[in-house]
């Protein structure tokens, strides 16, 4: 199974890193403009996260328009699978949601057969209303990441 898919209208695609390439690139730069301010000069610039992301992460293309990141690994408390969002970054304007993203997490979760799926806030706008959305779709608030 490719780590790279597109999700356009109900239908899922594997494609390649390459084919993915510009999409990334495109949502790195996203990135980069969010948080440049918070991380200075230790932010990987767009082309060096594209390289990490390429070679470290699987990623889905949601309708053109959301750019997932996430990889896969097994919590060290337990014997349970899971998905670990990387990042979400909305690379183009349309009509596609966050609900939209949610269930896309639920079908990555059935193909990977893994426990759990693990999202976060970090580089949300309104990170109170991603939590809100999330905890109306069953999400459940686990912890709280601090950063020194």
């Amino acid at each position: 199974m490719s780590r790279f898919i597109r999700f356009d209208e109900s239908e899922l695609t594997y494609v390649t890193g390459e084919q993915m390439e510009p999409y990334i690139l495109k949502g790195m730069e996203e990135y980069e403009r969010r948080l440049k301010s918070e991380y200075g000069d230790a932010l990987l610039s767009p082309e060096e996260a594209t390289e990490v992301t390429l070679r470290d992460h699987h990623i889905v293309l949601i309708n053109g328009q959301y750019l997932l990141g996430y990889s896969i690994g097994s919590e060290f408390f337990s014997k349970a699978h899971v998905i670990q969002e990387e990042f979400l970054i909305r690379v183009a304007p349309g009509d596609a949601s966050l609900c939209d993203v949610l269930w896309i997490f639920s079908l990555l979760k059935h193909l990977h057969k893994v426990d759990h799926c693990y999202v976060g806030t970090r580089a949300a706008h309104n990170q109170a209303a991603i939590r809100r959305l999330y905890s109306r779709y069953g999400g459940k608030e686990l912890l709280t990441i601090m950063r020194f």
